[in-house]
């Protein structure tokens, strides 16, 4: 996956800022990428992610791109929403579904909010 410069900037930053305390936060604009920015961190970090959607429609959208950079095998999806509450390296969930069992999402140290 080919990142615009600017989404090759916005993974540089959040990789170099990986290893310092506290959070980061990243604004990219409606259609600016987040899908393929969230995709190439994912995939450059390789260890257990939680990324949580408003909407079913964003975590489709989202798994569709992180499925181009590692095995789909990896990828799972904990939202009741899609029928399925499955929990692996690289988790989608919506927060509605997430929000009612955080018990067992204690062992992630990386979640992303889209």
């Amino acid at each position: 996956m080919n990142l615009r410069p600017y989404q090759q900037q916005c993974l540089d930053k959040l990789l170099w800022s990986y290893s310092l305390d506290g959070n980061d936060l990243v604004c990219l604009p409606q259609g600016g990428g987040k899908s393929h920015v969230i995709a190439a961190y994912a995939q450059r970090l390789n260890q257990p992610i939680l990324i949580l959607q408003p909407t079913r429609e964003l975590i489709i959208q989202n798994k569709a791109k992180l499925e181009q950079v590692v095995d789909p095998k990896l990828i799972s999806i904990y939202s009741a929403g899609l029928n399925s509450k499955k929990i692996s390296q690289f988790t989608f969930g919506t927060i509605q579904s997430v929000i009612k069992a955080p018990e067992l999402f204690k062992d992630f140290k990386v979640v992303i909010v889209d």
